[in-house]
C-alpha cells in the first residue's frame, strides 16, 4: 500500500515540523518549532535551517551557529615552527560561554606538482590549529596554534577562523501535540557534527519520547553514538520509529539529546548533536493515484554533438541511445542560457534567467523569494535528494534549497577527473530507504569535465587518443570519459529497473554546457557562444508517458526544463518562473509549444555581461558588449557557423538585436531589483575550495593527483 508523508496529512492537527501542510496549504498551528516550517504560502525553504555532517546537508530542527572570525585571509606565515594568533570572540559570544575554536590555514605548494598542466597548477596543503575550547571571561584573548612543517613556512596562506558557541549538554526539543494516524512510523536523521568527532569529545545520546497526558511518557527511540571514537558514526544515521502502540493518542513528541561527558576519556562536557528533518508517514486508508518519480541527471559539459543520438559517428553512448533516447524522447536542440556550471544549473533547477536568479560564479547565492524545482516537489509531497560533486553546486549558493539531503562530494577542479562511480553509487544508497514513496532525485557528476583522463580501456577506445594535434587528442579522451560514463549511468539504470522503479520514474539526462576542441579558435567552455558550448543534449523517457522514439524538432532552453518536469507530474509552476513548459512536446498532447528566441550570456568579473547570443533554429547572433562586434549565421545553411552573414541578416538581424536588446534591460533590471547575493561566510565555508574538506579529503585529492599522473 502507498504511504504519504507528512506533506499530504490531512492538517486536522498538523505538527510543526513533523507534520506540515496538507496540499490543502493550511497553516500549522503556532508552537516551539513554528519556525522551522516552509514561510506560509509559499514552497520556499530558504529560511529553514540547515547542517552539514560529513559532506551531506540536511533540514534540521536547531543549529549550532558558527561565527567566521576570518575568512580566506590573506596572510604572510612566519619563518618560525609555529603560527600563534590571539582571537578576538565576537559580542554575539555570552560571557562565561564555552566555545570551540577551529582554525585552518592553506597554502598553494606549487613545487610539489611536475608538469601540471593548468592554471592552478600546485597542491594545496593544509594546516589545521589544534582545536581549543575556551570560555569568554574577560581575561587575556584566547590563543591558537598553528604547527608549521618547514616546507610552508615564510609562505603565504589563507587563514579561517570559526567559532562555535558550545550548547548545553541536555536539550529537549518539543512538538505541538498531534493525534497519531494508524499505522504510523516516525522517520528522522541524527548525528553529531565534524566540530565533536576529535579525541576527548563525548558520546551523544539521543532519545525520542512520546508525552501525553495521564500517562507515562513513552520511550519510542534511543541510542547512542561515539563519532570521536567511531568513524562510521561521522555521517547521517536514519531512524525508523514504530508508532503502533501509540495511534489514536494524542502525543507531544520530544526530541532530547545528552552529551555523556565529564569523565577522565571524555573531559569535554558538551558536544554538536543534530535532529534532521523528521516527519510522520501513515498508511493510507484508501489507494492513491500514482505518482511519477523524476530522476534528473546532469552529465556536466557533455556537448550534444558527442552523443550518439545526436549523430556522434563514435560509439560514445550506446546504452544511453538505446535505453533512454530511443526508449522515450529525444529533443534535438536545448540551449544552455551560460556556458558555466553553477548559472547554467541554477536556470535548470529554477527555470529562470542568470539575472532573474543571481547566481553568477561560485561566489552569488539564490535570492530567497525564488522557487527550485526541488522546492516545488517537496511542497507537493515528493521526497527531494541530491548527489553532486566537484564544489561547483556549493551547499550554501542556493542549489541545495528544496532538497531533504543535499550531498556532495567537493574536490579541487585542477585534480579533477570525476568521481562518477562514486555519485551514482551514493544515490543508488539513497535509494535503498527511500524508493517506496514518489521522489526527486538530482544527480550530477563532473566526469566528463577536463582534464580528460579516462581509464582503461577507454583511454585508448577512440581514433586520436594519441593524435599531435592537442584539440584532436583531448577530443578523443573526453569522448572516452564520456563512454565511460555511459557505461556508469548504465549501471545506475539496472538498478532502477531491477527495483521495478523504471516504469514509474521520469528518467531526464542532460547537461549544462558542451565543450570546444578547436572548432571556433577556443577549447573548453566559458569564452565564448558557439553552438559546441551552447547545444547539450535532453533524453526523456517516462514510459505510459512519453511515446518511444519521439523526437523533439522545436528549440528549448535549460530553463524549460522545471516548468516541464513539473507539468508532467501534474503539480504547477512556481510564480515568476520564466521557463515554459514544453510537455506537449513530449508526449504528442496538451497546450502547443511555441518557440522564442533563446539568449545565452557569458559573464565576466563582478557578473559583468561580455557577450550575449540569440539563437532560434534558423540562425544566431553574437554580440561582444565591450567592443560592440556583432556575428551573425544563418544555421539552416551553415551548422558549423563558419560563414559571417551579418550583412544579409535582413529583418532577422533586426530580431535578434531587439531580441538582445531587450534582454539586456531585462537583466538590467533584475539586477537592479534582485541585486546578486554575495554567498555569506558566517557559519560556512568558501565555496570554491573548503579548507576543512582539503583536510578531510586529502586521500582523495591524492588519489586524483596520482590518476592524473602527478605524483608516483
Amino acid at each position: 500500500m502507498p504511504y504519504t508523508s507528512r506533506r499530504e496529512l490531512a492538517a486536522n492537527a498538523v505538527l510543526a515540523l513533523l507534520a506540515v501542510v496538507a496540499q490543502a496549504c493550511h497553516p500549522a498551528p503556532e508552537g516551539p518549532l513554528t519556525a522551522l516550517l516552509r514561510p506560509k504560502g509559499t514552497a520556499s525553504t530558504a529560511a529553514l535551517p540547515r547542517a552539514r555532517i560529513g559532506l551531506e546537508s540536511r533540514f534540521v530542527l536547531a543549529t549550532h551557529p558558527a561565527f567566521s572570525l576570518h575568512t580566506n585571509e590573506i596572510t604572510t606565515l612566519p619563518a618560525a615552527d609555529e603560527l600563534a594568533l590571539d582571537v578576538t570572540l565576537p559580542d554575539a559570544v555570552g560571557d562565561h560561554a564555552e566555545v570551540r575554536l577551529d582554525g585552518w590555514l592553506s597554502i598553494r605548494d606549487r613545487t610539489a606538482v611536475k608538469n601540471a598542466a593548468d592554471l592552478f597548477s600546485g597542491v594545496r596543503l593544509g594546516v589545521r590549529a589544534a582545536p581549543a575550547v575556551v570560555r569568554r571571561d574577560g581575561g587575556a584573548p584566547p590563543r591558537l596554534h598553528f604547527a608549521l612543517p618547514e616546507a610552508v613556512r615564510g609562505q603565504v596562506g589563507r587563514l579561517t577562523v570559526r567559532a562555535r558557541q558550545l550548547p548545553p549538554a541536555l536539550q529537549r526539543l518539543e512538538t505541538e501535540p498531534i493525534t497519531v494516524p494508524a499505522d504510523a512510523r516516525l522517520v528522522f536523521g541524527y548525528g553529531v557534527e565534524e566540530a565533536g568527532w576529535d579525541a576527548g569529545w563525548p558520546p551523544v545520546r539521543f532519545r525520542v519520547l512520546a508525552l501525553s497526558r495521564w500517562r507515562a511518557p513513552a520511550v519510542v527511540f534511543e541510542d547512542v553514538i561515539d563519532p570521536a571514537a567511531r568513524e562510521p558514526q561521522r555521517r547521517w544515521q536514519d531512524a525508523t520509529a514504530d508508532l503502533a502502540t501509540l495511534a489514536g493518542r494524542r502525543v507531544t513528541f520530544q526530541f532530547e539529546t545528552q552529551a555523556l561527558g565529564g569523565g577522565a576519556g571524555h573531559p569535554v562536557t558538551s558536544s554538536f548533536p543534530l535532529i534532521a528533518d523528521p516527519e510522520v508517514v501513515a498508511r493510507q486508508r484508501a489507494p492513491a493515484p500514482p505518482r511519477r518519480n523524476v530522476i534528473l541527471i546532469s552529465l556536466d559539459t557533455l556537448r550534444a554533438r558527442s552523443v550518439g543520438a545526436y549523430g556522434c559517428p563514435e560509439a560514445t553512448t550506446p546504452k544511453l541511445d538505446q535505453r533512454v533516447a530511443f526508449a522515450g524522447a529525444l529533443v534535438r536542440q536545448v540551449v544552455t542560457p551560460v556556458p558555466f556550471t553553477p548559472p547554467a544549473h541554477m536556470s535548470m533547477l529554477t527555470g529562470l534567467a542568470p539575472c532573474a536568479h543571481g547566481v553568477f560564479d561560485l561566489n552569488t547565492a539564490l535570492a530567497p523569494g525564488a522557487t527550485t524545482l526541488a522546492e516545488a516537489f517537496r511542497a507537493g509531497g515528493w521526497e527531494t535528494a541530491a548527489f553532486t560533486e566537484d564544489a561547483y553546486l556549493v551547499d550554501g549558493n542556493g542549489f541545495e534549497r528544496g532538497f531533504d539531503a543535499y550531498s556532495e562530494n567537493r574536490s579541487e577542479e585542477s585534480a579533477s577527473p570525476g568521481f562518477a562511480q562514486e555519485t551514482f553509487g551514493a544515490a543508488t544508497r539513497w535509494l535503498d530507504g527511500h524508493g517506496d514513496r514518489p521522489f526527486f532525485l538530482f544527480v550530477h557528476t563532473y566526469q566528463v569535465h577536463e582534464p580528460y583522463n579516462p581509464r582503461t580501456p577507454y583511454d585508448t577506445m577512440f581514433p586520436g587518443h594519441d593524435d599531435p594535434n592537442p584539440n584532436r587528442r583531448n577530443r578523443s579522451l573526453y569522448e572516452g570519459e564520456v563512454r565511460y560514463t555511459d557505461d556508469v549511468v548504465t549501471r545506475f539504470l539496472n538498478v532502477l529497473e531491477a527495483r521495478q522503479l523504471a516504469e514509474r520514474t521520469i528518467l531526464v539526462v542532460t547537461s549544462d554546457h558542451g565543450e570546444a576542441f578547436g572548432e571556433h579558435f577556443w577549447g573548453g567552455h566559458g569564452f565564448d557562444l558557439h553552438d559546441e558550448a551552447l547545444l547539450v543534449p535532453l533524453l526523456v523517457r517516462a514510459p505510459g508517458l512519453v511515446p518511444a522514439g519521439r523526437v523533439v524538432e522545436d528549440e528549448v532552453g535549460l530553463a524549460d526544463l522545471p516548468p516541464t518536469l513539473l507539468e508532467l507530474v501534474g503539480l504547477p509552476a512556481p510564480a515568476g518562473i520564466e521557463g515554459r513548459s514544453f510537455a506537449g512536446l513530449l508526449t504528442g498532447q496538451g497546450r502547443p509549444f511555441v518557440e522564442r528566441p533563446i539568449v545565452s550570456w557569458i559573464f565576466g568579473d563582478a557578473a559583468t555581461a561580455v557577450q550575449i547570443s540569440v539563437r532560434t533554429r534558423g540562425y544566431k547572433y553574437i554580440k561582444q558588449l565591450d567592443s560592440g562586434t556583432e556575428s551573425f549565421v544563418d544555421l539552416g545553411s551553415d551548422p558549423g557557423e563558419t560563414v559571417e552573414r551579418l550583412a544579409a541578416g535582413g529583418i532577422r538581424l533586426d530580431e535578434a538585436r531587439a531580441v538582445a536588446a531587450q534582454a539586456l534591460a531585462a537583466c538590467a533590471e533584475d539586477r537592479k531589483q534582485h541585486p546578486a547575493d554575495a554567498v555569506g561566510m558566517t557559519g560556512g565555508e568558501p565555496g570554491w575550495l573548503v579548507n576543512r574538506d582539503e583536510l578531510q579529503n586529502r586521500d582523495q585529492l591524492e588519489r586524483k593527483l596520482r590518476s592524473l599522473g602527478y605524483v608516483r
